[in-house]
């Protein structure tokens, strides 16, 4: 479990998080969208204690991130995956820089031969193991980021806007790996964008506006609220969109639809039944 009690932070005299109280259950897939400066960045940071509390706390599994003695078990067990894969590159060579965390964790050469092998298989690029991170493309750089944290085996995977640097067809290839990494392998993921079709495929969407929590839910039932959406500078899917402007119009389609998928399904339904 990781808490987060009465948290904090201020930078040059603003107040970027008030109070923030918020429990990530285990297994669980939870994003935390908000506009450009209400506070996701630095709720991240947080979470495995690359910034520690000013006031409040964060606890992962029963760990004080203000205890300095228990960084490295925090660190350990809550991966970060940065909006940019340059930044959290260590080595020219894929293997190399997966084989990293688990070297810095005191692994013996097969334990860290079999962690390799693990990270890489589990992001799909166990065929680019010893290639050059500089020749990847910019979706193999991010999943060559996400095979580094998941050397460490962590409980939980931070995602930092992992998405927002790439184009459509990598970012889709992204968020499917880390939605399969959390269903087959339970790893709790906290998923921060801001894209609303990303989202909108979470089990729990937080809606961070002005540093503190302006709705906590589950995606459909907060893109219903127009009201919440437009105070927070957000904006629905395309697909709710799109149907949100057809129920305007008259036609109905029930349950607003999240997905591409849902929301041709509903069409056709609509289109069958008046024929």
């Amino acid at each position: 479990m990781l808490q987060i009690k009465g948290l904090c932070r201020s930078y040059g005299g603003r107040d970027v998080l008030k109070n923030i109280d918020l429990d990530i259950a285990p297994g669980s897939f939870t994003a935390i969208v908000g506009a450009n400066g209400s506070g996701k960045s630095t709720l991240a940071l947080h979470m495995n204690a690359l910034l520690r509390p000013e006031h409040g706390s964060v606890i992962v599994d029963g760990m004080d991130t203000r205890d300095s003695d228990r960084l490295f078990d925090i660190r350990e067990r809550v991966g970060m995956v940065m909006q940019n894969p340059d930044s959290q590159s260590v080595a020219s060579i894929v293997e190399d820089d997966t084989a990293f965390a688990p070297e810095n964790l005191g692994m013996d050469e097969a334990e860290t031969n079999r962690r390799i092998d693990y990270a890489l298989d589990a992001v799909g690029i166990s065929h680019l193991r010893h290639r050059p991170i500089s020749t990847l493309s910019g979706g193999q750089k991010q999943l060559a980021a996400i095979a580094g944290i998941l050397a460490m085996r962590p409980k939980y995977m931070v995602c930092d806007e992992a998405t927002s640097m790439l184009d459509p067809m990598s970012r889709r290839r992204i968020l499917s790996c880390v939605r399969r990494l959390n269903k087959e392998l339970g790893i709790t993921v906290i998923w921060i964008t801001h894209y609303m079709d990303e989202a909108a495929l979470s089990d729990r969407m937080i809606v961070l506006d002005n540093g503190t929590i302006a709705a906590d839910g589950m995606p459909r039932e907060i893109f219903k609220d127009a009201a919440l959406l437009e105070c927070c500078a957000l904006e629905l899917p395309p697909c709710a969109a799109l149907a949100a402007e057809l129920i305007k119009s008259g036609i109905k389609l029930g349950t607003l639809p999240l997905t591409a998928d849902e929301c041709a399904d509903m069409i056709l339904k609509h289109t069958e039944a008046v024929l």
